[in-house]
């Protein structure tokens, strides 16, 4: 999740889940989820986590109004797909508002399934809705429930209630450049404390403002490249992230200032954010709150304003001269470099890939794919953006191609299209114009695909079938804490 193209649409919504830890978010699938070897045993049953979720939707949903005026809540369907990791079997609920129910095959035949983890964007009754697939590995970890209501709510947002935001013609990007950088990590994480310290601390708030906008200042001056690539993820993902953090708690009954107080205890005071992508989140969420303090309307331009939540927040702020904290310093530098060096092991396959011609790619057109998928990171290196730990599966002419915590590379071109280079294995197999892989972590059915060159590397092309593609992003970092 460079900053020379286009971003992909695929590249704007997360999901949501690169790196909830590594990237701060609270996202949906983990390592364990898409690379698991054995199934795990669910800490509850499915019919226990929809009566859960279902509980949560119907405490919060219809009040969501209170959180963005334009949004209506009462009006969308999750389809959540269980998929029983012992015998393969599937079921599938319909939950909202009114209740929840289980659906006949009839009725959820037609519907695509998400990969476990993943998620989709459809219409079910005839309401805009969202569809997600869960397993017993998933069911396995610690706050399913919560993590499945919060992606659901958070997928909504950007499914259908940022149509006025203006297209990124800046180039943007959400890869972070590789090896991480210190310093503009340090600008974003100041901005953020200081906003943290002015929602703690109301008698002092122009102060610690006035701090965060001089933080903020430095950084779009020094690191305008940067500033420019993530201007888009920062307008898309906070007000998505404050949307999910509030659905936890709003009722009708609650006023703004029950609202204010309550949204403090859902902020992420601790955790190490190891790029722009993960700051977008937290930084727009802890600038909305402020914001609510200051301007009751604010919501109803903001995606056509252009600034996102910090800067309209500190748009009139005067900015107060302010010095790093050193605890702050001495903590982030000592996980970046670690960070660095794990990450730098954890893609050398691709760094070795990429320094000889021997080893073959399958470019895989992706433009037209329907799928979400999962990663650990999205790492922008040496002018190649690395996709790291991806998790996927595709349709080639009704054959798959599957990918289990693969290292791919993304690449876009400037009219729109979308592709993955996929290292291929020795005993991967070419004949009669069919391509087959069987592995541990890539399974290639027999797709169709042609063979060609690329600056002297044997390259596989082949077209999946579909329509525009989701992202998610995985809550588990690259690092071991």
């Amino acid at each position: 999740m460079t900053t020379k193209r286009q971003t992909p649409m695929r590249h704007i919504f997360l999901l949501l889940l690169i790196t909830a830890l590594l990237l701060g978010q609270v996202q949906i699938t983990s390592a364990a989820t898409t690379a698991a070897t054995s199934v795990e045993t669910p800490t509850l049953n499915i019919e226990s986590a929809v009566l859960e979720i279902q509980v949560k939707i119907a405490a919060h949903w219809p009040h969501m109004d209170k959180v963005w005026p334009t949004y209506d809540y009462s009006n969308h369907n999750l389809i959540l797909f269980y998929v029983n990791d012992a015998d393969s079997s599937v079921r599938v609920w319909r939950l909202g508002v009114d209740g929840t129910r289980e659906l006949e095959a009839s009725e959820y035949e037609l519907i695509a399934m998400p990969q476990p983890g993943g998620y989709e964007q459809l219409d079910f009754e005839d309401k805009p809705s969202i569809a997600m697939s869960v397993e017993d590995n998933l069911l396995a970890e610690e706050d399913v429930v919560d993590t499945l209501y919060r992606v659901a709510t958070h997928e909504l947002v950007h499914f259908y209630y940022q149509s006025e935001q203006a297209p990124d013609e800046s180039g943007g990007s959400r890869a972070q450049a590789f090896p991480v950088d210190k310093t503009p990590r340090l600008y974003r994480r100041m901005i953020y404390e200081n906003l943290i310290r002015a929602y703690d601390n109301p008698n002092d708030k122009d102060q610690y403002l006035g701090k965060a906008r001089y933080w903020l200042d430095r950084w779009q001056n020094e690191y305008q490249e940067e500033a420019t690539a993530i201007h888009a993820t920062d307008m898309a993902e906070a007000p998505a992230k404050y949307t999910d953090n509030l659905a936890t708690f709003i009722t009708r009954e609650m006023t703004a200032d029950d609202i204010y107080k309550e949204a403090g205890k859902h902020i992420d005071r601790d955790s190490i954010f190891y790029s722009a992508d993960a700051e977008s989140y937290e930084i727009g969420n802890v600038a909305a709150l402020l914001l609510d303090k200051q301007s009751t309307g604010w919501k109803d331009s903001y995606y056509r304003d252009k600034q996102t939540i910090e800067e309209k927040l500190l748009a009139d702020v005067q900015p107060i001269e302010d010095t790093i904290d050193p605890d702050i310093e001495n903590k982030l530098t000592t996980a970046l470099d670690q960070y660095n060096e794990q990450t730098k092991d954890e893609i050398a396959d691709i760094i070795e890939t990429e320094a000889t011609k021997d080893i073959p790619y399958l470019k895989l057109d992706i433009s037209a794919s329907t799928s979400s998928m999962s990663a650990a990171a999205m790492l922008s290196y040496e002018d190649k953006e690395i996709i790291v730990r991806y998790a996927n599966q595709f349709s080639v002419d009704g054959k798959t191609v599957e990918l289990d915590g693969v290292n791919v590379i993304d690449s876009y071109t400037d009219d729109g299209r979308s592709y993955l280079y996929i290292p291929l294995p020795n005993d991967a197999t070419f004949a009669d114009d069919q391509l087959t892989v069987e592995s541990d972590k890539l399974k290639i059915d027999g797709i169709k695909a042609t063979l060609g060159d690329e600056d002297g590397r044997k390259v596989y092309q082949a077209i999946v079938d579909g329509g525009t593609d989701g992202i998610q992003l995985e809550d588990t970092p690259l690092i071991d804490d």
